[in-house]
């Protein structure tokens, strides 16, 4: 049943079928959808969030090595790398041929998020860009079953291991 009304430019219908806007039930429901897609997203960024910063520490290790090995040559020093709890050093270690951590500091690397972890002893080059005392360091994403481990070999080669599970 239509209860029709003219007015001077349009014609309005007032029934039961007749409603504007939208219900409870329905807001409801788009919003919930809302929610659950922002829920989602928020999970995936975080996770893609981590692994981007783990390749970008990834690379910073590597290129740190390289330039310790750098550094030797063009100082005329022996330089060390040092792990040093979540810290990794490029010490100058002047002419000593010992592995100490101990001198000028020239440059270092601070893993900021608590979820990858940092091993190893560390290693040292000669001016002539030898190892003096070789080893690794590892840098591990335990969420991820990952790792990257850089090797210094007993003549300063510098390898980079990739794999999964632990160092």
């Amino acid at each position: 049943m239509f209860i029709q009304r003219k007015y001077r430019h349009h014609t309005v219908f007032y029934g039961v079928n007749n409603r504007k806007g939208f219900t409870l039930v329905e807001i409801l429901f788009v919003v919930s959808i809302i929610l659950i897609l922002l829920f989602v997203g928020i999970i995936n960024g975080k996770r893609y969030y981590m692994k981007l910063k783990f390749s970008q520490y990834e690379q910073s290790l590597i290129n740190l090595t390289k330039l310790a090995k750098l550094l030797a040559r063009e100082k005329s020093h022996s330089i060390a790398v040092c792990v040093e709890g979540r810290k990794i050093k490029i010490v100058d270690i002047g002419t000593s041929r010992n592995f100490t951590c101990s001198g000028e500091v020239l440059s270092e690397l601070y893993i900021e998020e608590r979820e990858f972890t940092v091993s190893g002893e560390g290693f040292s080059f000669d001016p002539r860009g030898l190892a003096i005392k070789w080893n690794h360091i590892c840098l591990s994403f335990p969420s991820e079953n990952r790792y990257v481990k850089v090797i210094v070999g007993r003549f300063g080669s510098i390898r980079v291991e990739r794999g999964r599970g632990p160092c």
